[in-house]
């Protein structure tokens, strides 16, 4: 916050290049600044909607800002961008969050909400969204997944009334909640099988997140490891053979992110 000649309080908005060097901008026009995004050209800035009706903002060089989208409810609302798209997450006192997508971050568009509790982060890590449920103290807080924005399928935590923030990362997601919780949700990763072909040369096929760079290791015992191949994953299985085993020879495979 800066305090002006006034006496009047205003919000400041950062950007860094690297995380290490910082610039400033004072924020004139957005009094309470909840969460923002960026699809590396433009950055979205979500204000809190309490207890006034959301506002979202759009800069392409964050200094100017313009009013792109305004609610017509009171709403705590998170964003993230993946996937080419924008996605605001909204929750009201009473009413299912509703969902805010955008392709170009101007013009957005209304979907159905899905969860009476709202989110209180909202990320996307490795090819989908997740949002962290602010859960109630009679039912445990669960984390959200979607590729779209639009369409959300529930992951039940347990018994966690509240989880607070989500952080992705080689190893998987992580949800930190009350009373310092940390919850730990590794990637998925399929490994097949070794099958040998005609040639004698053993092949494995390993899918997983589209993106994900995956550390394939061989070995002959199930102790005896060696980094191997480096493969990033897609939409489809990818196939890799080994053409160093020998025909008699008893190799063992494993695979994990980076």
């Amino acid at each position: 916050m800066e305090l002006d000649t006034a006496g009047k309080f205003h919000s400041k908005f950062g950007s860094s290049s690297d995380g290490s060097m910082w610039t400033t901008q004072r924020l004139d026009n957005v009094s309470s600044p909840r969460d923002v995004s960026t699809d590396g050209q433009s950055v979205v800035l979500i204000e809190n909607g309490y207890p006034q009706p959301v506002v979202i903002w759009r800069s392409t060089d964050s200094t100017s800002w313009a009013e792109v989208y305004r609610g017509t409810q009171p709403s705590d609302p998170v964003t993230a961008f993946g996937n080419g798209r924008y996605v605001v997450v909204q929750s009201g006192s009473t009413d299912p969050a509703s969902v805010l997508t955008s392709t170009n971050g101007t013009g957005w568009t209304t979907h159905a909400g899905f969860t009476e509790f709202g989110f209180n982060d909202l990320i996307f890590a490795n090819g989908r969204f997740y949002g962290a449920e602010r859960g109630h103290e009679f039912s445990g807080a669960r984390v959200f997944s979607s590729s779209d924005g639009v369409q959300w399928t529930a992951h039940p935590t347990g018994f966690h009334p509240t989880l607070g923030n989500l952080a992705a990362g080689p190893q998987g997601l992580f949800a930190f909640g009350a009373g310092g919780v940390i919850l730990h949700s590794p990637w998925d990763l399929v490994l097949t099988a070794p099958e040998r072909a005609l040639n004698g040369i053993m092949r494995v096929y390993v899918s997983g997140p589209q993106g994900a760079n995956v550390q394939l290791q061989r070995g002959t015992t199930p102790t005896d490891w060696a980094d191997w191949q480096m493969v990033t994953l897609n939409d489809a299985p990818v196939q890799v053979e080994d053409a160093e085993v020998a025909a008699s020879s008893q190799r063992f495979y494993r695979a994990f992110t980076r």
